[in-house]
């Protein structure tokens, strides 16, 4: 019976190594496609707004441009509004920024200033040019990511490349992945550094630790919100690493594009008018389409309601993750897994624009987790568990625009099935976390 079992348990792995092959193949065949067509359709892409703020820095111009109103119908920008309705804007914004070039009603860009030193080197391509390289970079990253991550776990070499195959085939199954390939997003680019930074918080390297952390926080300052987590962990260096790399970053980019810069930074950021888009999976999103003055709502609208409401919320998910992380201090090894497998989820809640794009760094936190079930005493629910978040960030879903009395939407259904994915991997990482392993694996590499 061991023989047989033993057999099984190899075939098993033969299986699982044909299959994620097979599913890799097919889904590059797919990313080649989409990124094709984004190719075709630069103003569709969001690489397309990172590309036209390079070329206006090299112009003379603000990085920045606002949007003219576009909530409700009769609004310049509305998406039921004609070319008639856009040929009367003025070229200028009443705050002194540009709008967005040929076409005024182009989304901004809301990265901080540091993050257009990114994409000024690919202004000296063609647009299509640059649209590969960067496409090719993020594909690369998110590869490189689940590699480094699961080279940190494995053990031998069978393991490593079972592990790599059937890592990249989940990354690059669930649409997120795909919708930031189709988009030119970052949220591949972020899993490299943030592995590297849990691998070095792993190994008690807490100055590299700190520093990759800042790194990524700098030109995502969502992610800001893991510094107080690690400052509950008692990793201090860490914490102030991390710190004074974002303000390293903030004053480099000052350097090189000056005040004004981000000052019109902030202007955007606070025009911010399509939150209650399906895509935004933080808990501003989800309270955002609960009170949008849908037609069948018996609840209040005001947006000013909606940002106290996701405001409370967002600081009652981290400070909960802050006391979770605290409570469960143990060796370095497992205290940087507590914080990666519970900060990212959190972050993107407690974020104002959790977007879903962002889900592809989330390989770390459901990674870590699925290692730490095989440690329960029955695992299996555990990893059944971990499929449901993987499951319901899998399907295609079209963004749609934020619900309005005009256009109701579903608020609890299909267009939060992202807030609920990420939910449901906090949720699981708490419970998971507090359970005592039957035994703790400390081999491997860091």
């Amino acid at each position: 019976m061991t023989h047989l079992a033993t057999l099984f348990r190899a075939q098993r792995r033969w299986l699982l190594l044909f299959v994620s092959t097979a599913v890799l193949a097919w889904l590059g065949h797919i990313h080649f496609a989409t990124a094709q067509r984004a190719a075709a359709l630069p103003d569709s892409t969001d690489f397309y707004k990172f590309f036209l703020s390079a070329q206006r820095v090299n112009n003379g111009q603000s990085m920045y441009w606002l949007v003219p109103p576009r909530a409700h119908p009769g609004d310049p920008c509305h998406p039921s509004s004609t070319a008639a309705d856009r040929q009367h804007l003025d070229t200028q914004v009443p705050s002194g920024l540009l709008l967005g070039g040929d076409d005024p009603c182009l989304g901004p860009n809301l990265n901080p200033p540091i993050f257009t030193a990114l994409t000024l080197p690919l202004t000296h391509l063609p647009y299509e040019q640059a649209w590969w390289a960067w496409s090719a970079a993020s594909i690369a990253a998110g590869i490189l990511g689940v590699v480094l991550l699961v080279c940190a776990l494995a053990t031998d070499t069978r393991q490593r490349t079972v592990g790599c195959l059937a890592g990249c085939a989940a990354l690059f199954l669930c649409y997120p992945t795909l919708a930031n390939a189709s988009l030119g997003q970052v949220g591949t680019l972020l899993l490299p550094p943030l592995v590297l930074a849990w691998r070095a918080l792993r190994r008690r390297d807490e100055l590299w630790g700190g520093v990759w952390l800042g790194l990524v926080a700098g030109f995502k300052p969502f992610l800001l919100i893991l510094l107080p987590a690690l400052w509950v962990q008692q990793r201090r260096r860490a914490c102030m690493a991390a710190a004074a790399t974002v303000a390293g970053m903030g004053l480099l980019g000052w350097a090189l594009f000056g005040s004004d810069m981000h000052r019109h930074y902030l202007l955007v950021a606070a025009d911010v008018t399509w939150s209650g888009t399906n895509w935004n999976a933080s808990w501003a999103g989800v309270i955002e389409r609960i009170l949008s003055g849908q037609a069948d709502s018996v609840l209040p609208q005001g947006s000013a309601l909606a940002r106290a409401w996701a405001s409370g919320l967002s600081l009652l998910t981290v400070a909960l993750v802050c006391w979770r992380l605290r409570q469960a201090r143990h060796s370095p090894r497992e205290d940087a897994d507590a914080l990666m497998a519970l900060g990212l989820p959190a972050s993107l809640l407690a974020s104002p624009l959790g977007w879903s794009y962002y889900f592809p760094m989330l390989a770390l936190p459901w990674i870590l987790l699925w290692r730490h079930s095989a440690q329960m005493p029955t695992p299996r629910p555990w990893r059944m568990g971990l499929l449901l978040p993987l499951t319901l960030s899998a399907p295609t879903i079209a963004i749609q625009a934020s619900p309005r009395p005009e256009t109701p939407s579903v608020w609890w259904g299909v267009d939060s099935i992202y807030f609920y994915a990420l939910v449901c991997l906090l949720g699981l990482g708490i419970a998971l976390l507090q359970m005592k392993p039957e035994r703790r694996n400390e081999q491997g590499a860091p």
